[in-house]
């Protein structure tokens, strides 16, 4: 890098293709690890809301049922 800086010249290209290959390998693990948290991330609220959605029944159910017991007690 200094080298790079002190003269505006490139003194070994194969270093410069490597340097550039490996960043480039870089920005593309940062995005699909983005990519995949996101998923996962949705997956999870997926997962929260159908466990909330499936109480939520239970106790309608529960209710209901609660309800039919009053109904048929004298």
């Amino acid at each position: 890098m200094t080298q790079y800086f002190r003269t505006g010249l490139v003194g070994r290209l194969p270093t410069a293709v490597l340097a550039t290959g490996l960043m480039i390998l870089a920005f593309l693990s940062l995005m699909s690890g983005l990519i995949l948290d996101t998923v996962t991330r949705g997956r999870r609220e997926l997962k929260r809301l159908l466990y909330l959605a499936a109480g939520r029944e239970e106790k309608s159910r529960e209710s209901r049922a609660l309800a039919q017991l009053r109904r048929n007690t004298p």
